[in-house]
């Protein structure tokens, strides 16, 4: 599923990307978070879901 590919590494990816953006954007709210949209396909390459999945990746 699209959830399950958001790995451990992926997620620390994610995290470390955010702090780079809001080390070189000052101007920014002091709360974020980080959330995934899941897409999954069928077999025709038609849409089949989407999930929002909220706080995917939090500060740690």
């Amino acid at each position: 599923s699209p959830e399950e590919s958001i790995t451990p590494a992926k997620r620390e990816r994610m995290r470390a990307t955010a702090s780079h953006y809001r080390q070189t954007h000052n101007k920014l709210p002091s709360l974020w978070r980080i959330d995934v949209v899941a897409v999954e396909l069928n077999q025709n390459g038609k849409l089949s879901r989407i999930e929002l999945i909220e706080n995917a990746v939090s500060e740690a």
